[in-house]
């Protein structure tokens, strides 16, 4: 979904005598690890990354499945300090502990530090969900090139079906690069297709360009167990001074591999029902102070993006705000939703039990 949109003349040059000279770099480092374990006695799961050395990710309380944000704000060689923000961009909570790849260890506290709740997680990956191997490409020490290109991405190593990992890589190519990600990694071939088809989408963009412009594309799991992988793609480029900030969703059924759309999850004719529902949403647990800012411009159905990400308990849209230039991450739980369900869907395993 695009976030910002930015108009530009579309003047095309060839960059082909400068893709010669890019120094391009593959870094493995960081992890990816999908956790599962207890804050105090309720069951929660959370998708972690070391990305770039911090610690981000999404975790999620079992019996509900709302969504949460996590984000490294402080860390030393003992313990590392996450924020926890909900999809209304609240801070609600601080994570504290040992973190590795095999687990977490340590405590969640309110934003006021009055309580602190014991967390213990390890890595787990249950039937249905997806392993990762983390890869970055750079060329950022390449001075010659036209952009500073960073591209942080998860590469799917390992599931039962592998009909199912081809289909996921494909999709997830074309989401990252407008490429196929190729069945077995040959990076050294990869990273330069990669870093020229980039600089050829956004060529247009270098046009009275006086300094270097930059690409920076990363990844983020939001969901990725019983069969179903939501995934969100950012993509921000940064030329003459603009920004350009675009996020991308997709979410597959991992029985098929096949992405799923919302006509596979919703009855026909949807679309009023669903858009007032998230408006009302919007109504409830948008800040007073960012609603006044939008009353001058009447709250409009048609600014909801139905491009969506799914945890176990519901699904987040998006809303823009009017006259406040914000983008609003709605989350809608099933059971709100129950009657535009279709009862077939390959997500019913998760809004049934709600009823």
């Amino acid at each position: 979904m695009t976030k910002k949109i930015v108009f530009y003349t579309l003047l095309f040059f060839s960059l082909s005598s400068v893709y010669a000279q890019d120094k391009i770099e593959v870094i493995t480092s960081g992890f990816y690890a999908h956790y599962t374990g207890k804050q105090g006695s309720q069951p929660i799961t959370m998708d972690l990354m070391l990305h770039e050395g911090e610690h981000l990710g999404t975790y999620y309380h079992d019996a509900d499945g709302r969504p949460f944000k996590l984000k490294e704000i402080k860390s030393n060689s003992k313990k590392h300090v996450l924020e926890e923000i909900d999809s209304n961009g609240h801070l609600t909570g601080i994570f504290e502990g040992v973190i590795s790849k095999k687990g977490f260890v340590g405590v969640r506290e309110t934003t006021e530090g009055k309580r602190k709740i014991a967390v213990q997680l390890s890595e787990t990956y249950a039937k249905g969900s997806m392993q990762f191997q983390q890869y970055y490409i750079f060329n950022t020490k390449d001075t010659a090139a036209p952009f500073e290109t960073k591209v942080h991405f998860l590469y799917p190593i390992q599931f039962a079906d592998n009909k199912v990992l081809t289909a996921i890589r494909t999709d997830l190519g074309k989401g990252l690069f407008k490429l196929p990600l190729p069945n077995n990694l040959e990076m050294q071939t990869f990273k330069t297709q990669v870093v020229e088809k980039l600089h050829k989408h956004y060529d247009y963009m270098l046009d009275g360009a006086t300094e270097r412009e930059k690409i920076d594309i990363d990844m983020l799991v939001y969901l990725n167990e019983k069969f179903i992988l939501s995934v969100r793609i950012n993509e921000v480029v940064d030329a003459i001074g603009e920004e350009v900030d675009e996020q991308k969703f997709f979410t597959w059924d991992l029985k098929t591999g096949k992405r799923l759309l919302m006509a596979d999850i919703f009855k026909p004719n949807y679309e009023e029902e669903l858009r007032k529902i998230i408006l009302q949403s919007v109504i409830n647990n948008t800040y007073k102070e960012d609603l006044k800012k939008a009353e001058s411009n009447k709250l409009d159905k048609s600014l909801v993006d139905f491009d969506f990400y799914m945890t176990t308990g519901g699904m987040t849209f998006f809303y823009l705000l009017p006259d406040t230039d914000k983008d609003l991450e709605i989350y809608i739980p099933f059971k709100d939703m129950i009657g535009l369900l279709k009862e077939d869907s390959p997500i019913s395993q998760f809004w049934k039990k709600q009823k």
